[in-house]
């Protein structure tokens, strides 16, 4: 559960099994403290839960740490989404004031700049 929360577990559906998936996931972790946080504390990410990984994930969970980079790669879906929204009526608003007639003015008008 912890892995899945944190962001180390993407698209995937928890099975209460440890299987390939999630040792993957425990190795990304590993991987995670290893080099962004720089503690080599955590051994070699091999993606075996064992005691050095347990006590960094009751260290996050305590610390109400976070995975920056999950929080960095779902701030960057919102801002696509957000950023897809804007130019879609900003596109709407040029083809109403009949600035464009159609999509391939359109088109040409943001090639120009």
């Amino acid at each position: 559960m912890f892995l899945k929360e944190n962001g180390f577990f993407p698209n995937s559906d928890l099975s209460g099994i440890f299987g390939y998936g999630t040792q993957s996931a425990t190795r990304l972790f590993q991987e995670y403290v290893f080099s962004i946080e720089g503690d080599i504390s955590i051994g070699t990410p091999d993606g075996i839960a064992g005691k050095n990984t347990l006590d960094h994930i009751n260290h996050w969970k305590q610390n109400k740490l976070e995975n920056l980079y999950a929080v960095f790669i779902e701030n960057q879906t919102s801002l696509t989404s957000l950023f897809g929204s804007v130019l879609l009526k900003i596109c709407s608003q040029l083809i109403t004031n009949n600035q464009v007639k159609n999509e391939c003015d359109l088109h040409k008008s943001f090639q120009q700049g």
